[in-house]
């Protein structure tokens, strides 16, 4: 029996470009279709995207090119 490990991380990637619901809600659905991805929500709160995910099968940097994609600005 093979066991797979997996380590969930949550990242939380501030926008204070977020103004456009449309464009949020679209980058929102094409980060949910990525590897690893469980659960992704807009805090607006904190002006963010937050994506729970296994860091074995995705990455940051994944996350930032689709939300870029979407003519999205992203803080550092």
């Amino acid at each position: 029996m093979s066991s797979t490990e997996t380590h969930i991380t949550l990242t939380a990637l501030a926008c204070p470009g977020c103004d456009c619901g449309m464009c949020v809600s679209e980058a929102i659905e094409a980060i949910e279709q990525l590897p690893g991805v469980e659960h992704v929500r807009l805090d607006r709160p904190s002006i963010g995207i937050i994506v729970r995910y296994d860091a074995g099968a995705g990455s940051e940097s994944d996350f930032r090119r689709v939300i870029a994609t979407y003519g999205i600005e992203l803080s550092e």
